[in-house]
């Protein structure tokens, strides 16, 4: 896909305190030119290391979990949509490879509501 949009300089915030006017924090949006949008939030601040107009590709690293905008401790908010705008677009099933949900190994498969996803 392509980043379309991006921010980079928010502060992180103390555990347990959320920022109330930058709810995204530090963001990646992605158009994977097929209709779909992902939405990478509350990323550690300057820890972006793509810009707007990269193409990127599955696997490549573009930045390190943080903790800014609406949020109370590190951590990545993915979502999937439909458009690029948060605000209107339709949220989307997404799979995901070799990864962990609450602790068991799965070869691929759609994490549910509240699991636990990591790599390794």
């Amino acid at each position: 896909g392509k980043i379309i949009a991006m921010e980079n300089t928010i502060e992180d915030n103390v555990p347990g305190v959320k920022n109330t006017k930058q709810t995204f924090g530090n963001y990646i949006i992605i158009d994977h030119l097929n209709g779909e949008y992902s939405f990478m939030l509350h990323l550690k601040k300057n820890s972006i290391i793509v810009e707007v107009g990269d193409a990127v590709v599955r696997g490549q690293k573009v930045g390190l979990a943080g903790n800014s905008g609406y949020s109370t401790g590190p951590h990545l908010h993915y979502h999937l949509q439909t458009t690029s705008s948060l605000a209107t677009g339709t949220g989307l099933p997404m799979q995901f490879v070799n990864y962990y949900a609450d602790d068991v190994f799965t070869e691929r498969g759609e994490p549910v509501t509240s699991q636990t996803v990591r790599k390794n």
